[in-house]
């Protein structure tokens, strides 16, 4: 009898632990399939607007859409946008080989979409340790992975 406790004991645990791996990859597969989707819409986004994944624009965007409120208004959106698509990535960084794969979007963006994101009255729409990541994060080899892509405003 005790023994066909035991073995039920262990059966029972073993469950657990299978559906627990089998929760982690699905979450994680279901995940990427998300941002995925969100990324893919953005990109159409820009298909749309051409000008907003353009750098002579992004880089200088009050100035280039100083004539065209709408347009502004279009583009900050447009920009906070990719900033919570960056930011979903960093809230699923520890799901193995997530930023990894990322990374190159989220290099993209920066170069893209950092002088909206400088600005102090954006920085208060993220957590705090996101824009840490993006100011402070290095590499093994001590450079920033998102530096500036323009020369900051004095």
């Amino acid at each position: 009898m005790q023994a066909i406790g035991i073995i039920s004991l262990v059966l029972s645990v073993t469950a657990i632990v299978v559906s627990y791996i089998v929760y982690r990859n699905t979450r994680a597969l279901t995940t990427y399939s998300n941002v995925d989707r969100l990324y893919f819409d953005l990109l159409n986004r820009g298909m749309e607007y051409p000008e907003f994944v353009n750098p002579e624009y992004t880089q200088d965007y009050e100035t280039k859409f100083a004539d065209n409120i709408n347009q502004k208004i279009r583009y900050e959106l447009y920009a906070f946008n990719v900033w919570n698509i960056c930011e979903t990535v960093f809230d699923y960084r520890k799901n193995k080989g997530v930023l990894e794969s990322w990374k190159p979007v989220l290099d993209n963006e920066n170069f893209l979409h950092r002088r909206w994101f400088d600005q102090p009255s954006n920085r208060r729409k993220f957590k705090a340790s996101f824009v840490d990541f993006i100011e402070n994060e290095a590499d093994k080899d001590g450079q920033k992975m998102f530096p500036r892509p323009y020369q900051p405003l004095k």
